[in-house]
């Protein structure tokens, strides 16, 4: 099945990411996507960490989204969906809710690679502290909603975003840690959020937002990235 993906990596770069181990965390409209990609890239071991259900709510932009599965764990729909692509795949399911306790004592040095796709902005605060204290290597998603324009997404360090508000809350609070964090790699949006009563979504910004995620992983875990 990965014939066309081996042309164009090779078989030993194929084989590095068939053997690499990625840490999702968050599965939802961006997670969901990114999941999507790694699977189809090759990745073979995979764990993937959220605690929510499927709701209505998810169906304009989320993959794992269908009328059939309302209610259903997102975890298990991941797993499931993985499964259906790639039967061989190892994915290993978190689906409890996790407090920042448990991040400030998780261990990541099992992993190649963390992403972190979640919503929770303490949760990436740890994540990133983390990940960078114990030097695995992560990138994490800022925010994607009330955005309409997905060629305005990008990949660069914290410090050098802007026009993105939860960028902004993310230094302020990595700044009171150590600014030497702040060199995490993120993806985020150019675009000014439009202002709305309530956070509005269009699929094709999570979904971008996703494959600059696995992209990024991918790189990172071959020694391609983009310099």
């Amino acid at each position: 099945m990965f014939e066309r993906l081996i042309r164009i990596l090779g078989t030993d770069d194929f084989h590095i990411l068939q053997n690499s181990h990625i840490f999702l965390i968050g599965i939802g409209g961006v997670g969901g996507y990114a999941l999507e990609a790694l699977v189809r890239s090759g990745i073979s071991s995979l764990t993937i960490c959220d605690y929510d259900t499927i709701e209505k709510s998810n169906m304009n932009r989320q993959i794992l989204a269908t009328s059939n599965n309302i209610g259903a764990y997102k975890v298990e729909e991941a797993r499931n969906r993985v499964m259906s692509i790639n039967p061989l795949c190892n994915v290993q399911m978190i689906q409890d809710y996790v407090s920042i306790d448990f991040w400030q004592h998780y261990d990541f040095s099992s992993y190649d690679f963390v992403i972190d796709a979640c919503d929770d902005i303490l949760v990436k605060k740890e994540l990133i502290l983390r990940c960078m204290d114990q030097q695995v290597p992560i990138v994490s998603c800022m925010g994607t909603g009330n955005r309409i324009h997905p060629e305005l997404l990008e990949i660069s360090s914290l410090d050098k975003t802007y026009q993105d508000p939860l960028s902004r809350k993310m230094r302020q609070l990595i700044r009171q840690v150590d600014e030497s964090y702040l060199r995490v790699p993120v993806v985020w949006s150019r675009e000014c959020p439009i202002q709305t009563d309530k956070l509005g979504t269009i699929c094709t910004v999570p979904m971008v937002a996703g494959s600059y995620l696995a992209s990024y992983a991918i790189h990172t875990i071959l020694g391609k990235k983009k310099k």
